[in-house]
């Protein structure tokens, strides 16, 4: 199994960020992993003078979040022995970063629609740089928990990389439901160049059959490379897109996996078009998958 040493909780607001507490808090301790929750107090501009009242002010705000904190990890994750905390001051993105950069998380949790912080940076100009620089996935929380992880999706495009990403979501959540997606589509400039080099719909018809033959066949073998666990499938076809924000509205979806939608060769200079779809629309949690630390 892959092994899970240090789960970090980005947090910002609560008791709006609890969720994000209950959630690494749930990880930490299926794999007995530390939980380490950092915080970033942003300062106007106009403070980055160290003058003494300045440095009094942010000395008395760390002493407040580190309390606030506190009190949220007894209420939402009262199962957790010990926490590290750590309270920085600066621009949020960059001291997440930093933080990863120095202490290699093994994953890391943030909520969904914070104000103007850590994930829309982490789909901005800045955020890239936690998903690929920071070597560690990104789970983003978006609904409230009620329970533990229960079905858990991982979207395929048929490449290379979905048999480890089966195979860290499987080691992740090990008592999870796994369900793989594969979507099949025909990208607009190849069923345009079809439709007017005028071989008709019946050639169209042949080439969506012939993927999709290769969808099964792509399904099949990371389901079969699931040792001990049940694993389901299911193709779709439309834009993936849709067909993926779609399928994460169904109730017993609890997680979708994604990709950062980038090829190597470009070292996931950008998320993925679709990745950032997902992230945006998606119903239900929504983890970016990479490959472990050193394996891409």
């Amino acid at each position: 199994m892959t092994p899970y040493k240090n789960i970090l909780a980005a947090v910002g607001e609560f008791p709006q960020d609890d969720d994000v507490l209950m959630r690494a808090a749930e990880i930490a301790l299926i794999h007995k992993a530390s939980l380490t929750v950092l915080h970033v107090i942003e300062f106007p501009e106009d403070f980055e003078l160290a003058t003494p009242e300045v440095v009094r002010l942010q000395q008395e705000a760390k002493r407040e979040a580190r309390e606030m904190i506190k009190a949220a990890i007894d209420r939402a994750a009262p199962d957790v022995e010990k926490a590290d905390i750590f309270v920085e001051i600066g621009a949020s993105a960059a001291a997440l970063i930093k933080h990863c950069e120095t202490f290699a998380p093994d994953l890391i949790v943030v909520r969904s629609h914070q104000r103007q912080s850590i994930l829309a940076k982490l789909i901005g100009s800045t955020a890239d740089r936690v998903i690929r620089g920071a070597s560690a996935p990104v789970l983003i929380v978006k609904r409230p928990v009620k329970e533990p992880y229960q079905r858990a999706l991982l979207a395929t495009d048929g490449r290379e990389g979905g048999a480890e990403a089966l195979n860290y979501l499987a080691n992740l959540l090990p008592d999870a439901a796994l369900h793989i997606m594969q979507v099949v589509t025909i990208l607009p400039p190849l069923k345009q160049s079809l439709i007017s080099t005028g071989v008709g719909q019946a050639a169209i018809d042949s080439h969506r059959a012939a993927l999709i033959r290769r969808a099964k066949e792509n399904l099949k073998k990371l389901a079969n490379g699931v040792t001990g666990r049940a694993v389901t499938t299911r193709i779709a076809t439309g834009g993936p897109g849709n067909a993926l924000t779609n399928a994460t509205r169904s109730p017993k979806t609890d997680l979708i996996t994604v990709g950062p939608g980038r090829s190597s060769l470009l070292r996931r200079a950008l998320i993925g078009s679709v990745t950032q779809q997902v992230i945006r629309d998606a119903a239900c949690d929504v983890l970016v998958w990479r490959p472990w630390k050193g394996e891409e």
